[in-house]
């Protein structure tokens, strides 16, 4: 019984918890994309994983210059707007 409550609480506060954290990426996604398309790099960010979206975040907002920006923005994606892409042919 004693356990059976505290398990509860967990469950309870997930489930509350998930309209926010799904508001929360779109509004990341929505910034991403803007930031993207200032660098002049056009993708489909509802093609990205969430580890992806949060990596061009953290280089997007960062301290960097446009260029140092763009190219690590580009391997992020990866794809053919990589080196690893364009060598390979990873489409």
């Amino acid at each position: 019984m004693m356990r059976i409550l505290p398990t509860a609480a967990i469950v309870a506060a997930l489930v509350t918890a998930a309209p926010a954290l799904a508001a929360t990426s779109s509004q990341l996604k929505s910034g991403v994309e803007r930031n993207l398309q200032r660098l002049s790099i056009d993708v489909d960010v509802d093609t990205l994983s969430t580890g992806q979206i949060a990596a061009l975040h953290t280089i997007l907002t960062g301290k960097r210059t446009q260029s140092d920006k763009r190219g690590l923005a580009k391997s992020v994606i990866g794809g053919t707007h990589s080196l690893r892409g364009i060598l390979f042919d990873n489409r």
